[in-house]
């Protein structure tokens, strides 16, 4: 009889019968039937993936009341509380974890199930609710060891911050994260967002490029902050490199040009192809443009790899850039590079897809 009022439960939250699992629990009381707490939890389940708040909170209640013995899963609870800030129950969200992580046993480790979900809620408490709330939930989660505190799980923290333009705040949640978990999601977007909020020049950019690591808490210096955020979390060479590449995808070829200038000899040529390819594949023209013209004279960058991937960036833009693919050719035939027979072929076909007259047919 259980097992057949659990499947007439289930079936009926499905269909949105809420009236008939009212009904099914009075008949089965009646008859002094008691559905299992897993039927319950399988029924609040339902209720949460059809987004029925007011069942699901009714029932939840009911379960932490009738059901002490039966420990809900970790998932079912977060799933709850997720559905909670969506519907900007903040408070109500943050009661419900609480009594979880400090009434139930909390595991060893963190439990590989519940890392999605925890992301989920964060992601989502970040989104409505802001900074506050998503820190609250993040703090019970750790509390509760209900998640291991890596990049993806704390990004949600800075992107809230992000959201808002709120770029100080960015560079303190930023600094909390490295200090307390030695991490940092979301640094090249931090970057790109401080660089196009104040300019990088000569005068600005060169006092953050000698930094000796001496930590500041001016904030007016927020570039600074985030390079030795950077510096202490990946190392001098890699925070010289991200501002390289923040410079090309904010659009300032003079700011990548100093930056190279001061790598010199310390150029990473693989790294720099590595973020070439991405640009191309993500046709991020713009980025490998202003790459070449940051890199003229510079012997360790391979000029002729790079025109190529911008090339390849051009064949597969929606764009009209006949014009553009021919100009990258002249400017290589200036420089003394030497085209592939691929890359002719290619620029060829892009050519007279454009109605551009090919002008080199036959070499």
């Amino acid at each position: 009889m259980e097992g057949s009022l659990s499947l007439l439960l289930l079936l009926s939250a499905r269909t949105d019968d809420t009236a008939s699992i009212q009904y099914l629990l009075q008949q089965a009381k009646g008859a002094g039937v008691r559905p299992s707490g897993y039927t319950m939890e399988k029924l609040l389940d339902t209720y949460i993936k059809r987004k029925h708040l007011s069942a699901a909170v009714s029932l939840y209640g009911s379960i932490r009341r009738e059901y002490s013995e039966t420990a809900l899963d970790h998932c079912t609870v977060l799933h709850f509380c997720t559905m909670l800030v969506e519907s900007e129950k903040y408070i109500e969200a943050a009661q419900t974890l609480r009594e979880f992580v400090e009434t139930g046993k909390r595991p060893e480790v963190p439990p590989k199930s519940t890392a999605e979900s925890c992301k989920v809620l964060l992601s989502k408490a970040a989104e409505v609710g802001g900074y506050e709330i998503a820190k609250e939930m993040f703090d019970l989660l750790l509390l509760g060891r209900l998640v291991d505190p890596g990049p993806q799980v704390v990004a949600p923290l800075l992107q809230c911050k992000l959201d808002r333009n709120d770029l100080p705040g960015s560079i303190e949640v930023a600094e909390y994260i490295y200090k307390n978990f030695n991490t940092l999601p979301k640094r090249m977007e931090i970057l790109i967002r401080l660089m196009q909020h104040n300019p990088p020049t000569e005068e600005n950019l060169l006092p953050v490029l000698k930094r000796d690591g001496i930590q500041t808490q001016q904030d007016s210096d927020l570039l600074g902050r985030m390079f030795e955020l950077v510096q202490a979390c990946y190392g001098p060479a890699q925070a010289q490199h991200d501002l390289l590449f923040a410079s090309l995808e904010s659009g300032y070829p003079d700011a990548a040009w100093l930056v190279l200038q001061t790598l010199g000899g310390d150029v990473d040529g693989r790294q720099v192809l590595r973020m070439c390819k991405i640009y191309a594949k993500n046709q991020r023209e713009v980025a490998l443009e202003h790459l070449l013209v940051a890199s003229k004279g510079i012997t360790n960058i391979d000029r002729l790899k790079i025109s190529e991937l911008l090339l390849d960036a051009y064949t597969i833009s929606n764009e009209a850039v006949g014009e553009k693919a021919l100009s990258l050719w002249t400017s290589m035939q200036e420089e003394g590079l030497t085209p592939s027979p691929t890359f002719l072929s290619n620029l060829a076909t892009l050519l007279e897809k454009c109605e551009i007259k090919v002008p080199f047919q036959g070499q």
